[in-house]
């Protein structure tokens, strides 16, 4: 899925009012972006990642979701599914 045109303004406001560590450390491990009607599904690379959006930076993105669009989304935080090639490399640690 593409992710939403309005996505770049909201990371914008979202780097303007956080630190840059935590803006480079969490929003830029963001894999995918998309919308279903007024929801914001949000894909995170592992449980960690996703828990700490979820408890540390879910009202900043609320919040600059508000003052981009002027509409109040629901937000959902996943875990990307692995690759093929990742699924394959884990099955051989496992196995060895």
């Amino acid at each position: 899925m593409n992710k939403p045109a309005f996505w770049d303004g909201v990371l914008q406001r979202i780097k303007n009012n956080t630190s840059e560590f935590s803006f480079n450390n969490w929003f830029q491990c963001i894999n995918n972006v998309y919308t279903e009607n007024s929801t914001l599904h949000l894909e995170l690379p592992n449980a960690f990642s996703r828990n700490w959006m979820i408890e540390n930076f879910s009202a900043i993105i609320k919040e600059a979701l508000f003052a981009e669009l002027g509409e109040e989304y629901q937000l959902k935080f996943h875990v990307s599914a692995p690759s093929k090639e990742v699924a394959v490399e884990q099955r051989r640690e496992v196995e060895e």
